[in-house]
């Protein structure tokens, strides 16, 4: 399951009383409060019903909730599973890193810095203008790498091209 900014959040909170093969926060979950202490439903997460291993993040350097999304990062304790990972300092499959980090120049949209990690206006493209962030949303299709497809997978699409598959449960 995944989702971008409260939907990433939801996506995490449903983990905690669902088992999910896994799931996918971009731009999210910013649910702290201004001391940017996590809200008590994301301490939970990592006791959850949904492993931790299964649980992987992406966020732009330069969004405006960036504080906040990493301390709910640090209070789910994903970096006990490996340190953030640069997209652009390395390569998929970011040694299996579960905290991505892009600081990727962006097109001139309102809010790219908070939208790049999911809308397609707001994504950096490369020289060929294919989206930059095909690898690592594929990556994160497939539960950053480590997720087994045994169910009939649910096809990802950014900028209508597919990147991967998320396999649904039973």
């Amino acid at each position: 399951m995944s989702g971008h900014s409260q939907g990433g959040g939801e996506a995490a909170f449903i983990g905690t009383i669902r088992r999910l093969r896994g799931v996918v926060t971009l731009s999210s979950p910013p649910d702290t409060n201004l001391s940017d202490v996590a809200a008590r439903w994301v301490t939970g997460v990592p006791h959850g019903r949904t492993a931790i291993d299964r649980i992987v993040a992406f966020v732009h350097s330069g969004d405006p909730f960036y504080a906040r999304i990493v301390a709910d990062w640090k209070a789910v304790d994903l970096g006990s599973l490996g340190p953030l990972s640069s997209v652009e300092r390395s390569a998929p499959p970011y040694g299996h890193a579960h905290e991505l980090i892009s600081s990727a120049p962006l097109p001139p949209v309102i809010l790219a810095t908070y939208d790049s990690t999911a809308v397609d206006s707001a994504t950096p493209s490369c020289a060929n203008g294919s989206p930059e962030y095909t690898p690592v949303l594929g990556l994160h299709a497939r539960g950053g790498g480590r997720l087994a497809s045994t169910h009939k997978p649910l096809q990802v699409l950014t900028r209508s091209h597919p990147v991967g598959s998320l396999s649904s449960q039973s």
